[in-house]
């Protein structure tokens, strides 16, 4: 099976997971349960969540261990979102050809949305069904969690974009910011994978840490490209240089690779 077949199924894996455990739409308050239905539904390539699942399957998880997880960084790459196209932060009116929640709703109902996905994930792992055999993973899996989106993660990088993008040092920190924006939530995927296998390796760890702190480079890199009118050819340069080293990260492990090898070809060579 071709990666993007595997890819492929963990799209559908991930929206019946991210699907099921939303409030229905018909639930009171409706207005904000489809708000948000309508910013984790609508559409996404799940590359969070695909991470989840590789990681895990990599280590011998099953598939029911790896929903819960999934979902949530899903939810919180949504909240993320819609948080990034208001006003304040990028002000996109649109997101994915379609209109930003912002937009479709209001800014009160997004926000609110967007708080309530946040509130949602760790609801997820604290409480879901699969997880509360396995205990200490779940605790685990909250605090790599809440790393990854905190001061020290997302929203610590979200400040660093906004408020020091016009700073004569911002290319100095820009890879910084990059690795909380934007490698912070792969990195906690990759982590919650490999949690919910219960495996106790700390050279895995470490190497799974730093496949996904390149991975999510490049990630960003190939983003900022495709965003230039005339990119720069030192972007491209820079994303196959992530791409080699999280492949590098790699060649040690006693697993099979295969799928977290493919997933960061396809990073480096996607179009949108």
């Amino acid at each position: 099976m071709s990666f993007v077949e595997c890819w492929e199924n963990y799209r559908t894996f991930a929206n019946n997971a991210i699907e099921m455990r939303l409030p229905r739409p018909e639930h009171s308050p409706d207005a904000l349960h489809q708000a948000m239905r309508y910013a984790t539904l609508n559409g996404g390539k799940r590359l969070r969540a695909s991470l989840v699942y590789m990681t895990g399957e990599m280590l011998g998880t099953e598939k029911r261990y790896l929903d819960a997880p999934a979902a949530a960084v899903e939810y919180i790459h949504a909240y993320s979102l819609i948080h990034d196209d208001l006003p304040p932060m990028d002000n996109d009116d649109e997101r994915r050809g379609k209109p930003a929640s912002h937009i479709l709703y209001d800014e009160a109902i997004a926000i609110l949305a967007g708080d309530a996905l946040q509130s949602l994930a760790f609801e997820v792992l604290a409480t879901d069904s699969s997880l509360v055999e396995k205990p200490e993973a779940q605790c685990k899996m909250i605090a790599a969690l809440a790393q990854g989106i905190g001061v020290h993660g997302m929203v610590g990088g979200q400040f660093l974009d906004i408020y020091l993008a016009e700073d004569y040092v911002y290319e100095d920190i820009a890879e910084k910011a990059n690795l909380m924006k934007t490698a912070a939530l792969f990195k906690a995927s990759v982590r919650l994978g490999a949690l919910a296998s219960c495996v106790e390796d700390t050279a895995l760890h470490v190497a799974l840490d730093e496949y996904a702190d390149c991975v999510g480079l490049a990630f960003q890199s190939v983003d900022d490209m495709m965003d230039e009118e005339n990119p720069d050819r030192q972007w491209r340069e820079f994303a196959l240089k992530k791409h080699n080293a999280a492949l590098s990260t790699l060649d040690n492990l006693e697993f099979d690779t295969s799928k977290l090898r493919g997933f960061a070809d396809f990073v480096v060579n996607r179009r949108s």
